[in-house]
């Protein structure tokens, strides 16, 4: 994928402008939720958000290896290495939260840690991803939140195929169809 991809999900959110302002400071007021079903550009899309920071990112390999989220936290996101001190360029760090529905899962205690600093005021980007609301502790999460729901119709789905996946001599609507429009099955397929 290119960048553009990530711009045209953002067009067809209307969310170029709010994401700007996010990336310009708006984010110390709140991190982004982003929810949707399996497979429509989550993960993608936070990543494109956050293209221009030092992403650290919570995700399923931290369930084997993380014990104290907080720690890590110190270790990674706050602490600065001497390249950083004498580095004028330096990128500013962000953190994503991804697939939390595995994380809630497999490890409770890393997740009530992760709702837990979800209710703290950060000084850095900060981006949840799961697939919905109905839980009660997402909920807890979102409520937190400029929250960002990632839906795409047909049109759409079959408009970024046609842009950026070689499928000219494919019937796309059978292809979306079978792939519940997950953009994961819909290259495997």
């Amino acid at each position: 994928m290119n960048d553009n991809y990530g711009e045209d999900i953002l067009t067809i959110l209307n969310k170029k402008r709010f994401i700007k302002q996010w990336i310009n400071g708006k984010y110390k007021e709140k991190s982004i939720s982003i929810y949707g079903s399996d497979g429509i550009g989550k993960s993608y899309l936070s990543e494109y958000i956050l293209k221009d920071f030092v992403v650290i990112k919570i995700d399923i390999e931290s369930c084997k290896k993380l014990h104290c989220l907080e720690d890590y936290l110190k270790l990674s996101l706050y602490k600065k290495s001497i390249t950083m001190m004498f580095d004028k360029d330096t990128r500013t760090k962000a953190l994503i939260f991804d697939d939390l529905k595995y994380i809630h899962t497999n490890d409770k205690i890393l997740f009530k840690q992760i709702v837990d600093f979800s209710k703290k005021q950060c000084n850095f980007p900060v981006i949840y991803i799961f697939e919905n609301t109905i839980n009660k502790n997402f909920k807890i999460i979102y409520k937190h939140c400029f929250p960002i729901n990632l839906t795409l119709q047909t049109f759409h789905i079959k408009t970024l195929l046609n842009k950026y996946y070689n499928v000219k001599d494919i019937n796309i609507d059978e292809l979306i169809k079978k792939s519940s429009s997950n953009f994961h099955s819909i290259k495997i397929n």
